[in-house]
């Protein structure tokens, strides 16, 4: 029976602590960019909100209910990350949805 030299263990002792050094710092990257992309998600998030909040406010001010019809169709047609926008008055009755093919739903 052959047995293994020492540039061998060696090499595979190397190799085998590379090999794990690397897999936990592609494993710590894709962590931090996962929580990274989450958090700047949320914030384009909240940020869309606010905007749509400060128009609906203003346009039901000025007792505008077509123009809020209309913002909130662009904005379902515009963005991609929005699927849809409900008004609700003050006893959660729907006024306004982006979408009325999914005005059945319950509300999430």
């Amino acid at each position: 029976m052959k047995t293994i030299g020492i540039r061998t263990r060696l090499t595979i002792t190397l190799l085998a602590g590379l090999t794990l050094t690397m897999g936990l710092y592609g494993w710590f990257r894709i962590h931090q960019e996962k929580k990274q992309l989450i958090e700047e998600t949320q914030m384009k998030v909240a940020v869309t909100a606010k905007a749509i909040q400060i128009a609906v406010e203003n346009a039901l001010r000025d007792r505008q209910i077509q123009d809020i019809r209309n913002l909130t169709a662009e904005l379902v047609e515009y963005q991609t990350e929005i699927d849809r926008i409900r008004l609700f008055d003050d006893r959660l009755r729907l006024i306004i949805t982006s979408n009325p093919l999914k005005i059945g739903e319950e509300v999430p």
